[in-house]
Formats: structure tokens, C-alpha cells, sequence
């Protein structure tokens, strides 16, 4: 049942604002917190066995920090309880979350995991899709949102820049997993058809979503994995592709000088051009303005922040912010609202997660193991996203951390083995016990 219920905990994070009937409590958060009691429970059975206990990681540290930051804090916020929570649901995704992910790991359920995950974006992407081609809105009735955001796509998502963010962390995962199915020469065409719809349709759905930083992330993680994959191709028969690629580039800008742009094209150059326009017209200008009045009061109030209430889910109305809107940069917007405890706490557990995801690239090159070159890919470009959206958690991000930490891929202060290998990690007990059915 643990199992079961963190799968579907990941699953409904594609749509976070549909509530339990009667509670005010997600979907996903219900699934969630029935995963956790689950989890302690099977703890508790086993004395905190290995294989049973609560794995740590260097993550809580840093947590740690922000917990007293925040906490410290609260005492300015407008809504103390919105200030608390958000502090304690910080704490949550960087400790526990990570933890639940570490022990799916252990316990075999890595391909499960990546394999629901995407399954869940591209349900939303097909949604989105259809309502941009049919012009009906059944996202919006799911997430319940009444208005669109610049006509952008945002599907069950409730904001355009959220489904971005989610197509942005699963389109490398899909790459990965299909360079892991080339690697091992066996197409299975019931994994790699899927697959290769799942990216294609979630980058679509990226596009019309319309957020610059999500195609900045999506690419830059993407390009990643493609040279790794080809620099070997290219160290045997560079002149030959070098020749190859100029050609197709130059019959491409023959044929559009001379006829123009087709049909198909016409829809992604509108929205390319129109999204490039908004940020560097209103939202861009509009964000570094932001940026500029959060400096003005961290200056002021360096140590004891504003309260966690001023990030993106505190939900205050303008007039009860401390700047005109959400800061878009979860370090600065950290610092401001829970001082500099947070932000220590926030530099420190991205400074790991870099780490762990270089020394995931490392290891994956060197094993030619995809899955956690994907994850460590992937990683790297949420982090880069993380720096203009304003919610400091997202639990779809710090589970790649979790992945890899599951995989034995750690910063460690100690010398010890590191495995990095998509199979079973090196402190990982074996035989695994077998999951309680309670």
C-alpha cells in the first residue's frame, strides 16, 4: 500500500488545486500523507530495520535552516498559520519527501516511479491539446481556474508556468529512458512508441505554454543528454555530420527565403514571437523591478525575513505584500521572506543538488547508464527554472534529488562507495524485505 499510494501521490501532482470532496486537502496531498502514516507504520513493525528506517541524506541539514528561518519570520507575516505551514511544508519535501523517494528506490520501484511521472504530464498535456484544439477549457474545469493567463496553455494545472515546469522535468526523463532502450539494442516498441509520443506531445504542450524559462530548462537539459549521447558519433566521424548538418541548414534557409514559411510552422513562430515579446515587454521589465524592491527591504531587514506568506502559495492579496507582486527567484524571494537563515538553507540544498547531479553525469558516462544522466540532466535544468518561478517547493523537482540519492549518489563528508546504477543502490540491504501489506 505504501508503494501504491506514493505512486499516486505523484501521479495527481499534475492537478495540486482539486480537492478531497469535503476536506481542504488536495488529492495529492491525501495520497500523500496515507503514504507517510503507511511508512511509519511499516518503521514502526520493524524497529527501524534497515531497509525500514527513515534513510538520511544531505538535504536535512539545510532544511534545518530553513525551518529557524522561516519560523523566525512568521512573527512578521500578515497570516501567520499560511507562514507556518508553508515553512513546515518546506521542511517536509526537503526531509521526508526525499526520504519516501530513497526508500521507493531501495525497494526496486525507480522505473515506476520515472514510468507514472510521465504518464501523469502527458494525461495533462493531452488535456491541454484538446483544449486548445477544440477550444473547450475541460483543464480549467479541473483545476478550477476561471481565467486564462495571456491565453496560454495550463491544462490541469492551474497556471501555465506550472505545467511548463512539469513538462520541462519529464521531457529529459523520456529522452533518457528511450536512449536507455537504444542503448541496450532492444526496442520494445510497447515502451518505445509511448515514449516517444509522451515527449513529443509534452514538447508541444511546452511550447503553448508559453514560459521562456521552461523552454530555456527543457533545452538546456535535453541538449545535455544529446551530447552525451552523440559525442562519441561525433569523435568518429565529425567531417562527416559537420558537412551533413551545414547542408540541411542551408537547403532549409533556401527553401524559406525563397517560399516563405509553411502553414505548419506559422502557429509555433506566433507563439514563439508573441511569448518573447510578452517577457521582454512587460514581464521581464516587471520582474527585475521586483527583484530590485525585494533588495531595497532585505537591505533593511537582512536577518528576519517578512514572513514565508510572501512566496508564490501564501495567497496574500496585493495590497499585503511587501513588494508589487511574488518575487520570481526562490532565493531572493526566500531571503526576503524568511531572512537569512532561508536563504543560507536554500543555497545550501541547491549547491548539493548540483553536485549530486554533476557527479550523476559523471558516473552515468562512465557506466553508459542513462537513467541517472537523465536525472542528473534533468536536475541540472529544474534548478535553472527554480531561479524565475516564486514557490519554493515543488515536490516533482526535489524527487529527482531523492532518485538519486535512492541511487547512492550523495555529497558525502565522508569517504564510502558511491554507485550510481538505474538497478539497486550500493547500501541497499539484500535480500530487500518484503513490503507489509498493511
Amino acid at each position: 500500500m505504501f508503494r501504491v499510494c506514493y505512486l499516486l501521490a505523484v501521479f495527481w501532482l499534475i492537478a495540486t488545486t482539486v480537492r478531497v470532496p469535503g476536506a481542504h486537502v488536495s488529492v495529492s496531498d491525501a495520497f500523500l500523507l496515507t503514504s507517510v502514516g503507511i511508512w511509519m507504520w511499516q518503521c514502526l513493525q520493524h524497529n527501524g530495520g534497515r531497509g525500514w528506517n527513515v534513510p538520511r541524506h544531505p538535504l536535512w541539514w539545510p532544511a534545518a535552516l530553513i525551518l529557524v528561518g522561516g519560523l523566525a519570520s512568521t512573527v512578521h507575516a500578515v497570516e501567520p498559520v499560511t507562514s507556518l505551514l508553508i515553512t513546515i511544508k518546506i521542511g517536509f519535501v526537503l526531509t521526508l519527501w526525499v526520504s519516501m523517494t530513497m526508500v521507493m528506490v531501495r525497494r526496486g520501484n525507480l522505473p515506476a516511479i520515472l514510468r507514472t511521472f510521465i504518464a501523469a504530464v502527458t494525461v495533462t498535456s493531452l488535456i491541454g491539446i484538446h483544449d486548445r484544439i477544440t477550444g473547450a477549457d475541460w483543464g480549467g474545469i479541473i483545476s478550477g481556474r476561471a481565467d486564462r493567463f495571456w491565453n496560454r496553455m495550463d491544462a490541469t494545472t492551474g497556471h501555465p508556468n506550472e505545467l511548463a515546469f512539469l513538462t520541462s522535468v519529464a521531457i529529459p526523463l523520456s529522452v533518457g529512458l528511450l536512449f536507455t532502450e537504444w542503448q541496450r539494442r532492444r526496442w520494445r516498441w510497447s515502451r518505445v512508441v509511448p515514449l516517444s509520443l509522451s515527449a513529443g506531445l509534452n514538447a508541444s504542450t511546452l511550447l503553448f505554454a508559453g514560459s521562456v524559462a521552461g523552454w530555456v530548462s527543457a533545452v538546456f537539459s535535453v541538449s545535455i543528454l544529446l551530447a552525451i549521447g552523440i559525442w562519441p558519433l561525433i569523435q568518429r566521424a565529425w567531417p562527416v555530420i559537420l558537412w551533413c548538418t551545414s547542408a540541411i541548414a542551408l537547403t532549409i534557409g533556401i527553401w524559406t527565403f525563397g517560399h516563405g514559411p509553411s502553414q505548419p510552422f506559422d502557429a509555433v513562430s506566433n507563439a514563439v514571437a508573441l511569448n518573447l515579446e510578452r517577457v521582454s515587454g512587460t514581464t521581464g521589465p516587471g520582474r527585475w523591478r521586483l527583484l530590485q524592491e525585494a533588495g531595497t527591504h532585505i537591505a533593511v531587514s537582512p536577518w528576519i525575513g517578512a514572513g514565508m506568506d510572501q512566496t508564490g502559495t501564501g495567497g496574500l492579496s496585493g495590497d499585503q505584500l511587501v513588494t508589487q507582486d511574488r518575487i520570481h527567484n526562490t532565493l531572493i524571494s526566500g531571503w526576503m521572506s524568511g531572512g537569512i537563515l532561508t536563504f543560507v538553507g536554500l543555497a545550501w540544498a541547491y549547491a548539493i543538488v548540483v553536485l549530486c547531479a554533476l557527479k550523476a553525469l559523471a558516473l552515468g558516462m562512465r557506466r553508459r547508464d542513462w537513467i541517472p544522466i537523465a536525472l542528473g540532466a534533468c536536475t541540472l535544468g529544474w534548478i535553472l527554472f527554480d531561479q524565475t518561478q516564486p514557490n519554493l517547493y515543488h515536490r516533482f523537482t526535489w524527487m529527482t534529488a531523492g532518485l538519486l540519492f535512492g541511487l547512492g549518489v550523495q555529497v558525502r563528508w565522508a569517504p564510502g562507495p558511491v554507485r550510481a546504477k538505474s538497478g539497486r543502490a550500493s547500501n541497499t540491504p539484500r535480500p530487500q524485505p518484503r513490503e507489509s501489506t498493511t
